[in-house]
């Protein structure tokens, strides 16, 4: 009977982990699917591929849903609660990334829904809007369905409220500069740009770049406009980065010195800069914030030299590369960047996915998971090895997740879990026959020598 108490507490531990990751997870992918909607509109397949990320996770979050609904209630037939099966600090903490997750989700689904009204430009990009629209709803029911079973008080509300949202609300008509000012994220900006009327009120509203689309042109004067593509903090959000004043900039103001000033600012801008600013020196700029910025970089440009040094700033930029231009030289420079980073989730993208399969050499697949253990994810079949796993997971113990169950090594977990963040959910995907007495001491020697093993939750001792 013990021990199937333990399975259940480690099935409702199971759940809970795989919703808190869900709900991080929809909210970057509702990020993705509004950035590649704002500055992609032409790239159907993409903005179809991110629709289609949205829904599987809209379908993960209601099945986990649904699965731990009938799993509380076995729980509750033998005496078990969820507080029985997680730590304080890790309740404690999971609660404030489903927060944070469920506000920006709360921010995007505004974001998104008021782009049903003038912004899609296309029959096509205007579907897949609607399709968005529809598994939003199914995932927002979804966590608070998840939330009345686990979390009470003013946290739970909190996050409900950050979810919602009301189709009425996205059925008033309103005007293209009304819509804007709610993509923005703040609706008491609507009112307030109204009244613009002085270079004065101006230089007030631009502290948000963004406003510059509410300033009327005959107030778009050299100052307010060096000053909004400044300002790249958007409201409400507090996000830096979001805002694109120079798509706003009369063409005549558009002057070298305030294209250099935006793109310093936010490397979106290198799209709205005139073709004539757009030197080797100039796009090399924008590459240094982010590889991304190499789709806005014009072909005359796109040479051998230009593609190393642009790789070298940031390997994301390797996606756009033209693939006559790829060599096995140029990937090896791409998977060593700087940029090339640790995520602590499964990314989007990963530069080793732009690497022709034709170059993917087993000395070049080793370089890649070195820097970035999620590279392993584009390793092709036949070169994978125990070796690649070990050393994936010594870069990211998350990754642990995702290695098959014949290569989870004693010695594989045993790195996992030493190099884990949080040490107790990298343990929930270590083989219970590996789980031994000598791997639980190996794994934690360093948190019981500096008292922080908070995290760890091991068989029979104190914190069980």
């Amino acid at each position: 009977m013990n021990c199937d108490n333990e399975q259940i507490k480690a099935d409702l531990r199971k759940i809970w982990n795989e919703v808190v990751d869900i709900i991080q997870d929809f909210g970057i992918e509702l990020t993705g699917v509004l950035l590649e909607i704002e500055t992609n509109e032409d790239g159907i397949e993409e903005i179809g591929d991110a629709v289609k990320r949205v829904a599987t996770l809209a379908t993960q979050m209601e099945t986990a849903t649904e699965n731990y609904e009938t799993k509380i209630e076995e729980a509750k037939s033998v005496g078990i609660e969820l507080k029985d099966c997680l730590t304080e600090n890790g309740f404690r903490i999971d609660s404030e990334i489903m927060l944070c997750g469920a506000g920006i989700i709360g921010t995007n689904i505004r974001k998104i829904t008021y782009l049903q009204k003038g912004k899609s430009k296309t029959p096509k990009v205007e579907k897949h809007i609607t399709e968005l629209v529809g598994e939003i709803s199914k995932n927002s029911k979804s966590i608070e369905r998840f939330i009345d079973l686990t979390i009470k008080g003013d946290k739970a509300e909190k996050i409900k409220k950050s979810l919602d949202w009301k189709q009425e609300d996205i059925d008033k008509p309103l005007t293209q500069k009304e819509i804007n000012a709610l993509l923005i994220g703040d609706d008491s900006l609507i009112e307030q740009v109204k009244g613009i009327k002085t270079v004065e009120q101006a230089l007030k509203a631009v502290e948000y770049g963004c406003m510059l689309d509410f300033v009327p042109e005959e107030l778009r004067t050299a100052e307010v406009c060096l000053k909004a593509v400044r300002n790249i903090q958007c409201p409400d959000t507090g996000i830096i980065g979001t805002s694109n004043a120079l798509q706003f900039v009369p063409e005549a103001l558009k002057t070298a010195k305030l294209c250099a000033e935006a793109v310093k600012n936010n490397y979106r801008a290198l799209a709205f800069v005139p073709e004539e600013f757009k030197t080797e020196e100039f796009c090399l700029k924008a590459l240094e914030q982010d590889g991304s910025a190499f789709k806005y970089v014009p072909e005359k440009l796109k040479t051998e030299e230009f593609c190393r040094k642009a790789v070298k700033l940031d390997g994301c930029a390797l996606e756009f590369v033209p693939e006559e231009l790829k060599t096995a030289q140029l990937c090896l420079e791409a998977v060593r960047s700087k940029k090339n980073v640790i995520h602590l989730s499964p990314p989007i993208h990963n530069v080793f996915e732009f690497v022709p399969e034709v170059l993917k050499t087993a000395e070049l697949c080793a370089e890649a998971v070195k820097n970035d253990g999620w590279a392993i994810k584009y390793v092709p079949k036949n070169l994978i090895t125990a070796e690649l796993y070990t050393e994936a997971v010594k870069q990211n113990s998350v990754i642990l997740e995702y290695v098959p169950e014949e290569f989870k090594t004693f010695e594989l977990c045993v790195e996992a879990v030493k190099n884990a963040i949080f040490v107790w959910l990298t343990l929930e995907h270590v083989p219970e026959k590996i789980k031994t007495t000598e791997l639980w001491l190996e794994a934690v020697k360093d948190y019981i020598e500096d008292k922080k093993n908070d995290w760890v939750l091991i068989p029979g001792g104190e914190n069980e």
